[in-house]
């Protein structure tokens, strides 16, 4: 017998989650328009003022490239900025087609991507529609670390499972008679795992050895098979079989 030692460290702080989701309708005629477009302003802390708003701007005079912006209007410091951290998610037909994390590095303006006009495409729906998905995730309070200590015993050897197996003929070496004459293929090995008697049946010179089979004609068919799927896996599916047993 011998005992591990399990060493877990954890860090953690207190934080609150705000979503906010930009769902732009007929993003090409939007966009083909001169001028920037950006979203409402949410409010995320109405007691400090702090506000989120999406904002996109094309870049050139040709509208060829698209910048997307993420702003938190209302913070007073740095301080305030690095308390924040985001996830931008673009959402095409119900599935995620880009994903970002990071914190900010800027309040007014941190770039989310930038990207040519003809590859945002990849973006809009089949509906045309581009949705944007905003987690923001703020701390509310300080960082804590703990440490979990566990001693684990490690003298149990695992129990092996051999549902793989379980009335499968191919491998099987010993049939099961029960009371409708109905034969079930079975293993020694696990049998006699399972069960001295099994292991002594097995182990000398008896009927059962010779014969290849066990009669167990008091048990009905569904009661056997589940007693070895206990054997075999550990559970039943339906332990109401046995209670004439």
């Amino acid at each position: 017998m011998s005992n591990d030692l399990k060493m877990e460290c954890f860090a953690e702080i207190e934080h609150e989650c705000f979503n906010f989701t930009w769902v732009i309708k007929n993003y090409f005629l939007i966009m083909g328009k001169e001028g920037p477009l950006s979203s409402h302003r949410a409010s995320i802390d109405i007691d400090h003022g702090i506000q989120l708003q999406l904002y996109f701007k094309q870049n050139d005079s040709n509208n060829r490239y698209v910048i997307l912006y993420l702003y938190l209007h209302g913070l007073k410091n740095d301080t305030d900025k690095k308390k924040f951290s985001y996830k931008i998610s673009v959402i095409k037909d119900d599935q995620i087609v880009y994903t970002r994390m990071d914190f900010p590095d800027k309040a007014l303006g941190e770039k989310i991507f930038e990207m040519e006009r003809k590859d945002i495409s990849k973006f809009v729906s089949s509906t045309g529609t581009l949705t944007i998905h905003c987690e923001l995730t703020y701390a509310t309070g300080n960082l804590k670390q703990f440490l979990n200590n566990k001693s684990v015993v490690t003298n149990e050897v695992p129990k092996l499972k051999f549902d793989w197996i379980l009335l499968d003929e191919n491998l099987a070496d010993i049939k099961l008679q029960t009371a409708e004459i109905k034969e079930i293929p079975a293993h020694r090995v696990v049998l006699a795992a399972a069960s001295p008697v099994f292991k002594a049946m097995f182990s000398h010179d008896m009927l059962e050895n010779k014969s290849q089979s066990v009669d167990m004609t008091d048990i009905n068919y569904e009661a056997a098979v589940e007693m070895l799927r206990y054997i075999y896996t550990g559970s039943v599916k339906d332990s109401r079989i046995f209670v004439d047993y």
